[in-house]
């Protein structure tokens, strides 16, 4: 498995994965045309012999001391691999290049996986946020604060 920037021509792949991975809660073509082509966001893609399996991205605006996981998905036949793990860390590396302070994310209830992946990389619910995603569809707001040693 190879980890790569994205690139506008990844925008189809993308989508793909989006309508794998999510329901009612995935992002449209708009949201994702801008999570390719505005500077602050990074968006890294997942490659298995030059298949896209997965992308996350994170928003990260320069000079602010937090910075945002967007998404995190991966192809469904591809899960389970640790693609996930390496896309977060990959995620996490680029937050601390641009000295953030620390990570956060918002995670559905009901995404025991996520949450425990989350949770394995050291982040800790902040709140809960009822209904975030509609109607009885709860998240966690979650947080990572970012060592200085790590952010060297």
């Amino acid at each position: 498995m190879k980890l790569r920037s994205a690139f506008f021509s990844d925008l189809e792949n993308i989508e793909i994965i989006e309508k794998g991975s999510f329901d009612r809660e995935r992002y449209e073509k708009e949201v994702l045309t801008l999570l390719l082509t505005d500077k602050d966001f990074m968006t890294i893609i997942a490659e298995e012999k030059d298949l896209v399996v997965g992308y996350a991205t994170v928003f990260c605006r320069s000079g602010c001391h937090s910075a945002r996981i967007v998404s995190i998905a991966v192809l469904p036949k591809f899960r389970r691999q640790g693609i996930a793990e390496d896309l977060l860390e990959a995620l996490e590396e680029y937050a601390i290049s641009a000295s953030t302070e620390r990570l956060a994310l918002e995670v559905a209830k009901a995404n025991v996986p996520a949450i425990n992946l989350y949770n394995r990389h050291g982040f800790m619910v902040v709140c809960e946020m009822p209904d975030y995603y509609g109607p009885e569809k709860g998240a966690f707001y979650m947080e990572k604060r970012l060592e200085a040693r790590q952010r060297k």
